[in-house]
């Protein structure tokens, strides 16, 4: 059996606890916060408050689930209110130091699971854990969900000198010492018996000598549309993009492919501004519609009045984006440095084209533009890839895998 942590609890470890639950696997899951014995309380809370509230409950029998960082919900405070932010709360109630403080109890809670047989951590918050369940024996996997350091501070330090314009929108440099950092990543890695990654492009990004310990779980997709909505026969395309106002998403790009494309296209921009005051991204912004931000079920019902998804970032592990699109028989068009357009096929589901290619990219709009019919294939097309790519079915195979390694 498998003991799970994850400080926050995101989906795509809900998920894979759910089904290591279904198949008996689950030994325990560790996260820092647990409402779900609230349940009946948290659907009469603000609309923002619900959402959060209902994303740290789980549907899992209560013997499976501890809390063991219930700081968090400080923590949650000084994220949402302008007072607290004010006074700027001491660095262990930002994000990274409540991940370090979750993995060093974490490393003493696997202390008190002797009938486990192995643990599951992710990179972000896992060091404490990964050693305690060597030195309990465990078989650890350790999930890598975004590329390694070194891999995409280079990308950005290029970047820099190629696109001046929207530097400031890139993530700073970061020194490879500290906590969680290159070098301590890179000692993590090696602690692990299995390296978990969602594409072959975040396992590229690791160092060669990871190569034999890989293991690809890529995410799968929930809440399928039961058909495509109507392909408008003529006007200008409906482009969406839905992301971080970020250099490394190369919106770049994506505003020179529109102003290539002229009338031809219309753009709509979810996502924040990571920085105020760039000319570039203002200029993006006016010439679009704007969302900051939505709740996901608006952004899936901005994703089936849309035409198609463009992503042509410089780097992303994966791009949940993607997969939230084919859901609602969106064609999606991204870079080929997108870990999800490994589950496409080019010219089916959409189009992946080279990353840093504007012309690429405004061709690839104009064919959808001038070809409707096209259009309606690759809709029909991305509903059924979405399909076969149920969470469900992909988190059943994956817990299959890990039962098979911890057999061996």
């Amino acid at each position: 059996m498998i003991v799970l942590s994850h400080p926050t609890g995101a989906l795509h470890a809900r998920i894979l606890a759910e089904a290591l639950s279904d198949s008996g696997m689950l030994k325990r899951f560790y996260t820092s916060l647990n409402l779900s014995p609230l349940e009946p309380l948290i659907r009469h809370l603000p609309q923002g408050l619900a959402r959060e509230a209902h994303r740290r409950s789980f549907v899992l029998p209560s013997e499976r689930v501890r809390m063991i960082l219930r700081r968090e919900i400080a923590a949650l405070l000084a994220e949402r209110l302008p007072l607290i932010r004010r006074f700027h709360l001491a660095a262990s109630y930002r994000r990274s130091g409540m991940n370090r403080m979750f993995d060093r109890k974490m490393a003493k809670a696997l202390e008190r699971e002797p009938r486990a047989a192995g643990f599951y951590g992710y990179i972000d918050s896992s060091r404490h854990s990964l050693e305690a369940a060597s030195r309990a024996g465990l078989t650890s996997f350790v999930e890598v969900t975004t590329c390694f350091r070194a891999f995409d501070e280079a990308l950005w330090a290029q970047e820099r000198r190629i696109q001046p314009d929207w530097a400031a929108t890139l993530p700073p440099s970061r020194t490879a010492s500290g906590p969680f950092g290159e070098e301590e990543q890179a000692r993590m890695l090696d602690m692990a018996d299995r390296i978990i990654v969602p594409s072959h492009y975040v396992a590229r990004s690791l160092p060669g000598h990871c190569d034999g310990k890989i293991i690809r779980f890529p995410y799968g997709i929930s809440r399928i549309a039961p058909a495509i909505s109507p392909v408008p026969r003529n006007g200008p395309l409906r482009i969406l993009f839905a992301g971080a106002l970020t250099q490394r998403k190369g919106i770049s790009y994506l505003a020179d492919a529109m102003a290539r494309l002229g009338g031809g296209g219309k753009l709509t921009v979810i996502g924040r501004k990571v920085v105020e005051g760039c000319p570039a991204v203002e200029r993006l912004i006016a010439g679009s519609q704007w969302h900051p931000s939505l709740p996901n079920t608006q952004v899936r019902a901005m994703m089936a009045e849309h035409d198609v998804l463009v992503l042509p970032s410089l780097s992303d592990a994966f791009g949940l984006v993607v997969m939230e699109a084919l859901s609602q028989g969106t064609p999606v068009i991204v870079s080929d440095n997108v870990g999800a357009g490994e589950l496409l096929s080019h010219g089916r589901e959409g189009f992946i084209v080279p990353t840093r290619d504007s012309d690429r990219l405004a061709e690839a709009l104009m064919q959808l533009h001038m070809d409707r019919d096209l259009l309606e294939e690759m809709s029909l097309a991305a509903l059924a890839r979405a399909r076969a790519l149920q969470e469900s079915d992909t988190a059943a195979h994956f817990v299959e895998t890990l039962k098979a390694v911890l057999q061996s």
